[in-house]
């Protein structure tokens, strides 16, 4: 649970929160919160009533609290330890005590989310409220806002405390089934990334290769055009309802005369904006590409502001799947109008010539412009599953989807000519025969250390889904989801903090995004020809010993192969 938790918060940029907050506030809690914690304080729990199979066994929460702050084992686990190994008892005492630092404001607005409910539900499986008349749902979310509310900080010996029932009971066989499905799922990725680099090591050449020059700026200087655009056509009012607006930046590379230049496309991750991935868009407009940056407006920053106040109770819509690739459709819409007719903009756009790149839900909306098909038997099939047993946070987003009409406009643009996706998120949405139509070059870019799209199940299992053999799988093995970000800009920041120095892992993805994204779409729209060096080799270049660097043409069956979550 709280894996799941911290998880979440990190795809909203909260593992760059320095300060610990820890006052609520009424909006925070959705008005209910400081009046549920004066009603419920004097109810908080003591005991905990834990159940492995028939048997079931009586503790008091302080000593749960000692053995996780002190080692100081209670008589259940001097009876019974011989149960579980020593490492598994170990494992058991660090997630009691593991600290989740997340406003409670966040947490509060989360779990009053359909997502945040569903998740609470699962939960409820290994938690629940002793007295059958509580309802455990709620009971359990209350817990976990005031203990991230507490001076103690949020933790699983925090959430027994403040747990608003007397006693608490603690299903510890299916704990235990959870801990040993993490130990089967970790055990699994590290056999995959073994293979990886098996793999990956067979293709490489003797030859020792330089860092190459695309990771630096190019010869162009460029100017930055913002715009507000209003999409009002037929598909759009017919799939949403309503007119849908939203932002856009073009970075133009400066040039005398016309020449037109290949045109970029940057898709945004949930809760993100216009500055995410300001450095890359200023990269490949250095290199003479036209870039252009869309916010999604159901799915950006200023959605996660909305949720934060109130204004709305979804992390995202289920619609959002859908008017995010219509946004890419207007997008190259209006710029095709503006490549026309503005004075500035006119004869700049080489629209043979135009690629997407997309991160974690980009990473979706790009492969579903590409030609991608939700996959409605697929989610059925997925979401009717105990999410928390999967270990994949980003299913409580894909399974929105769901809820979408089976009849659905075309998502796919024929404009679009190569995709680069990092960390995407389609295992359920896009997964099994939804990736088949894909008929354009990609390249899938993953984290070894990613744990919202996990390497498994959300980028290995789907790359092979591909019909396309023109593709490309790359393994950063020290990133994480976040790892190609880049700084956001103040104004898109959800809370007031200071600028925290990227690490040096966060570094290098992004300077090896840079170079393999430019690498690949100049090979693919065929914009560079003075290069003869292959994608693979670009790859091979950029692995150095203190940061591995992997890529495959294709995935040999022992890599691809894995079962449904």
């Amino acid at each position: 649970m709280l894996r799941s938790f911290l998880l979440w918060a990190q795809d909203k940029k909260m593992t760059r929160i320095e300060s610990r907050t820890r006052r609520i506030t009424m909006s925070g809690l959705l008005g209910f919160g400081l009046t549920m914690m004066t009603a419920i304080a004097s109810t908080a729990a003591e005991t905990v009533y834990a159940k492995y199979s028939v048997l079931e066994f009586e503790m008091a929460i302080a000593e749960i609290q000692a053995y996780a702050e002190k080692g100081d084992e209670p008589e259940l686990i001097k009876n019974y330890g011989a149960l579980f190994s020593p490492e598994q008892l170990e494992q058991l005492r660090q997630t009691l005590g593991q600290e989740v630092d997340i406003p409670p404001s966040v947490i509060a607005r989360f779990l009053s989310t359909p997502s945040g409910y569903r998740l609470l539900e699962s939960l409820t499986d290994v938690v629940k409220a002793r007295n059958s008349e509580v309802d455990s749902v709620l009971a359990l979310r209350t817990g976990i806002i005031l203990a991230a509310a507490s001076d103690d900080k949020l933790t699983l010996v925090n959430l027994l405390k403040s747990f608003p029932d007397q006693g608490v009971e603690l299903n510890f066989e299916a704990g235990m089934q959870i801990f040993q499905a993490l130990e089967l799922a970790m055990a699994e990725h590290q056999n995959r990334i073994a293979a990886i680099k098996q793999k990956s090591d067979l293709e490489k050449t003797s030859s020792s290769l330089a860092i190459p020059s695309s990771q630096n700026l190019g010869q162009y200087s460029w100017k930055k055009l913002s715009f507000n655009l209003t999409d009002q056509r037929p598909v759009r009012l017919q799939a949403s309802g309503s007119p849908r607006s939203f932002p856009l930046d073009v970075y133009l590379p400066n040039q005398s005369g016309n020449d037109p230049k290949p045109l970029m496309i940057l898709s945004h991750g949930l809760g993100s904006g216009l500055s995410a991935f300001q450095y890359l868009a200023e990269h490949f407009a250095s290199h003479g590409y036209v870039v252009a940056v869309p916010e999604h407006p159901g799915s950006s920053v200023s959605h996660w502001r909305a949720l934060l106040k109130s204004e709305t109770n979804q992390i995202s819509s289920p619609q959002e799947f859908v008017d995010r690739p219509l946004d890419i459709q207007y997008l190259l819409d209006d710029l095709t109008e503006k490549n026309l007719q503005d004075p500035v903009l006119k004869g700049q756009i080489d629209f043979e010539r135009v690629g997407l790149l997309g991160h974690s839900y980009g990473g979706y909306t790009a492969l579903a412009v590409g030609g991608a098909d939700i996959n409605f038997d697929r989610l059925q099939s997925i979401c009717s599953q105990d999410i928390v047993r999967s270990f994949n946070p980003s299913l409580l987003l894909q399974c929105q989807a769901s809820e979408l009409p089976s009849s659905l406009p075309t998502l796919k643009d024929e404009r679009v000519k190569a995709l680069f996706v990092t960390n995407p998120i389609v295992s359920a949405v896009l997964g099994d025969n939804g990736l088949k139509p894909i008929q354009v070059p990609v390249a899938f870019l993953s984290g070894g250390t990613d744990v919202i799209a996990p390497l498994v199940p959300e980028q290995l299992k789907p790359f092979h889904q591909l019909n396309q053999t023109d593709k490309y799988f790359v393994l950063l093995e020290q990133a994480n989801h976040f790892s190609t970000i880049g700084e956001i800009a103040p104004q898109e920041e959800l809370f007031e903090q200071a600028t925290a120095t990227p690490d040096v892992v966060n570094i290098q993805s992004r300077q090896i995004l840079k170079s393999l994204g430019l690498g690949f779409f100049n090979q693919k729209l065929a914009v560079d020809d003075s290069s003869n060096t292959s994608f693979l080799s670009l790859v091979q270049a950029l692995n150095r010993p203190n940061f591995p660097v992997y890529g495959l043409g294709h995935l040999p069956k022992a890599v691809a192969s894995h079962p449904a979550p």
